[in-house]
């Protein structure tokens, strides 16, 4: 998820550093007179987030970032999702209508690649479907200002070899919020745990960034270096190779009318598999938006109750053909066990009652969570690769708990989530003898990150 392809050729790298150059040294320019007006008529006011406004909120500075990169720029407040292809880079700033969050996660699914800023918009449906909360900054856990000004606090990377980090010691931000409780992504930058600022990830074919701050991206903002390479990775971060052409920029009040399509249709049985499933996934998403009202609960309890009626005057009657001898009320008798042999074997028939997969999940989670915090990955255990997950553990922690996080990291990665392991009909087992032994590992790797310097 950390790789991408820039479209940027070699020749263009130097036209954007005459660009930086020329916009730390100017500044904002100053909003130009319409035609034919007199000296002493000031011009109208240019509109905040304007591609054309040269002024402190506009974003004439993005626009020529984006056309430096080669891209041609549509800013525009009415499109249809089935206008946005795969060549297409979608930016929206601080939207101020609600956002479709089920159209928005089909847009992605389908392979489009997306970036949303927003502080104080109407984007919190859609944040918390891509696995994330947004809240007001209040007090943060930095140190850092800029110029010693509450309002502008700075974010560090937290994760600095990661592409939209290259080259970026820092973001200045303008009141900005920050991200809590972030699942599933990845965490760039921000000003401390539970703070982030920048968050990106995958869905189906596509790819996200979410910022906290769209005031990153006006002139003013842009006139700091960091912010500057920022935006820069961004694009080249959402680009495809020999590809992507168009950045659409949606600021604000703009409305997104029709469904999204698929982005690379072949009519290949794969994609349309792929199809279908991003479909399902569309309509099980879109179900978490709608509430049943009191009245309709109340009508859905008389069906249950009428459905478990019936069933119970339809099996009781079975039941009781057989004669009520009262054996029911005594004690189960089983076979004897005579060895230790048999009673091993026992736990490991896969039919056996016994199934240890539950606490299993559990211990391999409460280690999920202990990596996190200082492999600074959301799920190091099941959502990072096996290499990835071993170099940063060798690098963080040493060449013994790597070796000994290898060892189990098959048993680890094979146990399922913690909802399927408490279902009845889990699939996966785990005998009593196998959770011993993985209980005994995962304390001994418990055991050195007590001991490490990071565990504080």
């Amino acid at each position: 998820m950390h790789t991408a392809t820039s479209p940027i050729s070699a020749w263009r790298w130097p036209l954007l550093a005459l660009l930086a150059l020329a916009i730390a040294l100017t500044g904002p320019a100053p909003a130009q007179a319409q035609p034919g007006a007199s000296e002493s008529t000031p011009a109208p006011p240019a509109e905040d987030y304007d591609i054309g406004n040269r002024d402190w909120n506009g974003l004439n500075t993005l626009t020529a970032i984006a056309r430096g990169l080669g891209l041609r720029v549509q800013s525009t407040d009415r499109i249809d999702w089935e206008e946005l292809g795969a060549e297409d880079i979608v930016f929206m700033l601080y939207p101020e209508a609600r956002l479709d969050p089920g159209k928005v996660v089909s847009f992605v699914r389908n392979g489009g690649h997306l970036l949303i800023a927003d502080d104080f918009g109407d984007s919190i449906e859609v944040l918390g479907r891509l696995g994330m909360l947004r809240t007001p900054a209040g007090d943060l856990a930095t140190t850092r200002f800029y110029r010693e000004l509450d309002f502008a606090p700075v974010a560090e990377p937290q994760l600095p070899n990661h592409p939209l980090a290259a080259k970026v010691d820092e973001l200045v931000t303008n009141v900005p919020g920050v991200f809590e409780q972030v699942h599933g992504v990845d965490s760039v930058f921000g000003f401390g745990p539970n703070a982030t600022v920048v968050a990106t990830g995958s869905l189906g074919r596509g790819r996200f960034v979410v910022v906290s701050d769209a005031s990153i991206f006006i002139n003013r903002m842009l006139q700091f270096p960091g912010n500057l390479q920022f935006t820069i990775n961004t694009i080249s971060y959402l680009s495809r190779s020999d590809r992507t052409n168009r950045l659409v920029l949606l600021a604000r009040e703009f409305n997104l009318t029709g469904e999204p399509v698929a982005l690379f249709p072949s009519g290949s049985v794969q994609d349309t598999v792929s199809g279908m499933t991003i479909d399902i996934n569309r309509l099980l998403d879109e179900g978490n938006d709608y509430l049943l009202t009191g009245w309709a609960l109340r009508v859905l309890a008389v069906l249950l109750a009428a459905l478990i009626a019936a069933m119970a005057v339809w099996v009781v009657p079975s039941i009781r053909k057989g004669a009520l001898d009262g054996a029911w009320t005594r004690a189960a008798v089983t076979d004897p066990i005579d060895s230790y042999d048999q009673l091993v074997n026992r736990y490991d028939q896969a039919d056996a009652k016994e199934n240890f997969v539950l606490p299993a999940a559990v211990l391999r989670d409460n280690l999920d969570q202990r990596l996190s915090r200082i492999l600074r990955h959301s799920s190091p255990l099941t959502g990072q690769a096996k290499d990835k997950l071993l170099d940063a553990a060798r690098s963080q922690l040493g060449d013994d708990f790597a070796a000994r996080l290898a060892q189990i990291h098959p048993t680890l990665e094979s146990l399922p989530v913690r909802h399927q392991a408490a279902s009845p009909v889990a699939t996966r087992y785990v005998s009593k003898r196998d959770f011993e032994l993985l209980h005994r590992e995962v304390a001994m790797l418990d055991q050195m990150l007590d001991q490490s310097p990071h565990s504080s």
